[in-house]
C-alpha cells in the first residue's frame, strides 16, 4: 500500500544560501510534512549557525536564512491537521458544560443583585453625599453606567444628580428603568435618586 505525499502544505525548499555553507553541514531536505528529527536538524542548524556568525564566519544572508529556514520547518511541523471531533462529541459536551453555563450565569446576575444592593445601602446613609461620595449602583443589567458603552458621569452626590444634561438624565433613566415610559424631568431625576438609594434628610 502506496503513502501519498500530503497535498495541503507547500515542500520547503532549501535556499541556495544554506546549501553553498561551507562552515556548518546544510540541513538535508525535509519531509512534507516535517518529522521531529527535520525539526531537530533544522534547530541544530540554526544554533550552529548562530556560533559561527558570532565568530564573523559567516555572512548576515546565511544568517537569516538559517532563521527562516528554522522557522518555516517548525511552523509546517505544528500545522499538522487534526482530525475533527466525532459528531457525537458535541451533543455530549452540550450537555456536560450547560449546567455549568448556567451556573455562571446565576452567579453574575448574583453579584449584580448584591453590588446594587450594597451601593444602595451605602447611600442611603450618606444622605446628599456631602461627607461621603455616593457609590455607583449598576444598571439592571448590571452594567456599569460609568464604563463603556455608556461612560456616564459618576453621581458623586445630589447635587451631581441635578445637575445631569437632559441626555446624561435619559441616559440613567433609561439604565435603571428600562422598558418604561419616560417622564418629566423632574421625575426622572426623583426616580434616579431612588435608584442609587437616596433618601431625604
Amino acid at each position: 500500500m502506496s503513502h501519498e505525499q500530503p497535498q495541503d502544505l507547500p515542500q520547503i525548499i532549501i535556499p541556495d544560501v544554506i546549501l553553498a555553507d561551507v562552515v556548518n553541514k546544510p540541513p538535508q531536505q525535509p519531509q512534507n510534512p516535517p518529522t521531529d528529527m527535520d525539526v531537530t536538524i533544522a534547530v541544530n542548524y540554526h544554533a550552529a549557525t548562530y556560533d559561527s556568525y558570532g565568530r564573523g564566519e559567516v555572512s548576515d544572508e546565511l544568517y537569516s536564512a538559517a532563521c527562516n529556514y528554522r522557522v518555516a520547518v517548525t511552523a509546517q511541523k505544528d500545522s499538522k491537521p487534526f482530525a475533527p471531533a466525532p459528531p457525537w462529541v458535541y451533543p455530549v459536551m452540550y450537555k456536560v458544560l450547560k449546567p455549568i453555563t448556567d451556573d455562571i450565569s446565576d452567579i453574575k446576575d448574583m453579584l449584580t443583585r448584591t453590588t446594587r444592593t450594597s451601593a444602595k445601602l451605602h447611600n442611603l446613609e450618606v444622605g446628599r453625599g456631602n461627607r461621603t461620595t455616593f457609590q455607583v449602583v449598576p444598571f439592571a443589567n448590571g452594567a456599569d453606567p460609568t464604563q463603556l458603552p455608556h461612560r456616564l458621569p459618576p453621581l458623586f452626590d445630589f447635587n451631581t444628580v441635578q445637575g445631569l444634561s437632559d441626555v446624561e438624565r435619559t441616559a440613567y433613566y433609561q439604565g435603571y428603568f428600562p422598558g418604561t415610559n419616560l417622564p418629566d424631568p423632574e421625575e426622572q431625576t426623583n426616580r434616579i435618586l431612588l435608584a442609587i438609594g437616596w433618601r431625604t434628610e
